[in-house]
């Protein structure tokens, strides 16, 4: 918006439909971006409830339907406001109103989305307040969180026309192409205004930022432009901490992670397989290997029929601190995706930022789904993991990594190279800083 001199920062202003909570992925994505990268200075505007928690130095302007309905009421009871960390400003739910909230959008009740997109077209969003905080920091350029919302789209676009602020887009998911199973008109007619919608906001940004390259492929051809890859990274340039020491005769497997869209039928057939193995090697003097599930997702009683088998253990939910050392104690980290197309078509386009996690820890990796879907498809491109794709390939993996120590070692350091490769935090950051400056000087 201002011209700046050569040796200040570049700022940046956030804009997404949550809080940038490390417990949710826009969260834990911007906090990945942008964490100790000292030339910039960032804000957040956020349409969502709850407080932010991350590492990031920012400050914060919230915007809810909450809000805009008591807004509507009374023009006085102002529909956005600042928030400080730790300060109480910030709106959140009750239980009641986030039980509600949680069985709709569980639901998926298309009506319940449509009722919150009303709230937004006639709420007073580009407030004031809400002007005087986009002024006052005066970003050189805003980086939209991308989601399934048109709101998220409408106030990004006047921000970007009215305020004359530059903006770029970060996709991490499908939130545009057709390729799904569904046989609900109302979603179709949801799906096709939503397209409209992102595109008047693709046409204004100078960037367009995605985590996989089948993201990257597809988007440069449908847009006609040409995306920046950028994803979630850590520091490779130290040495790998290896897990050296010999095994109790035991393979310990490790899930960490949620079990929504059918992953945890995946998660039930590797436990069917680990109990095969134990009964082939029940002579051997104990079980020969044991799947360990940390997970916040609720069990449904299906979910825990599934995945009542000898070999697995359910852990339930541990918090996020506890998670690197979870890790580092697996012989084998598992990565799993739904083997069923209705729902490995929804995440076809996503990264999984956990896999750079699993990296991290020196683990061999161990995957399940599909080979069109874009994290199994990174895997495999870079030879860093052991893949399974078909169910009948479940037990063969398992087996060869049980009789075959050395995999262990070999696909460790396999993972470890990946990460070094193509995740590497200072090139990532490097080039998030590049493309964010390109597009704040209108190259």
């Amino acid at each position: 918006m201002t011209q700046r001199g050569q040796n200040e920062k570049l700022r940046v202003l956030i804009l997404s439909c949550s809080a940038l909570d490390k417990s949710n992925s826009a969260g834990s994505t911007f906090s990945n971006f942008f964490h100790g990268m000292e030339n910039v200075e960032l804000a957040s505007l956020y349409l969502g409830y709850g407080e932010p928690n991350n590492d990031l130095d920012m400050r914060y302007f919230q915007v809810t339907e909450k809000s805009l309905l008591k807004n509507l009421l009374n023009k006085s009871f102002p529909s956005g406001r600042r928030v400080i960390v730790g300060s109480g400003a910030a709106v959140g739910m009750n239980k009641n109103e986030k039980k509600s909230f949680d069985f709709m959008r569980t639901a998926r009740l298309q009506i319940f989305f449509w009722m919150r997109e009303l709230i937004w077209r006639i709420g007073r969003v580009h407030s004031k307040e809400l002007q005087s905080f986009v002024s006052e920091f005066a970003p050189d350029v805003a980086l939209v969180s991308m989601n399934d919302t048109c709101y998220l789209d409408r106030e990004s676009v006047k921000i970007s026309r009215k305020m004359g602020v530059p903006v770029c887009a970060f996709i991490g998911d499908d939130i545009y192409s057709l390729r799904r199973i569904k046989l609900s008109p109302l979603f179709w007619i949801d799906r096709l205004i939503k397209r409209a919608s992102h595109r008047r906001l693709i046409k204004r940004c100078r960037r367009l930022f995605v985590m996989t390259d089948t993201a990257k492929a597809e988007f440069d051809r449908v847009f006609g432009v040409d995306c920046a890859l950028i994803t979630k990274s850590l520091d490779f340039s130290g040495e790998p901490a290896y897990k050296n020491e010999d095994r109790d005769n035991k393979l310990r497997f490790v899930y960490t992670g949620n079990l929504y869209a059918n992953r945890w039928r995946s998660l039930a057939e590797l436990g069917s397989a680990l109990s095969r193995l134990n009964e082939e090697y029940r002579d051997k003097g104990g079980p020969a290997a044991e799947l360990l599930i940390y997970s916040m997702t609720p069990m449904t009683s299906g979910m825990k029929k599934a995945l009542s088998t000898p070999a697995v253990k359910l852990m339930g939910g541990v918090p996020a601190s506890d998670i690197p050392e979870i890790q580092k104690g697996a012989d084998i980290l598992v990565h799993a995706e739904s083997t069923l197309r209705r729902n490995m078509l929804v995440v076809r386009l996503s990264f999984s930022t956990k896999l750079v996690d699993y990296m991290h820890a020196a683990r061999c990796i161990l995957a399940i789904g599909s080979s069109e879907q874009a994290s199994i498809a990174h895997l495999v491109r870079h030879d860093a993991a052991l893949t399974v794709t078909e169910k009948d390939d479940m037990y063969v993996q398992v087996k060869r990594l049980y009789d075959d120590p050395e995999l262990l070692r070999e696909y460790a350091a396999k993972a470890w190279h990946c990460g070094a490769e193509q995740h590497q935090k200072e090139l990532m950051q490097g080039r998030l800083f590049s493309e964010l400056t390109k597009a704040a000087q209108g190259d």
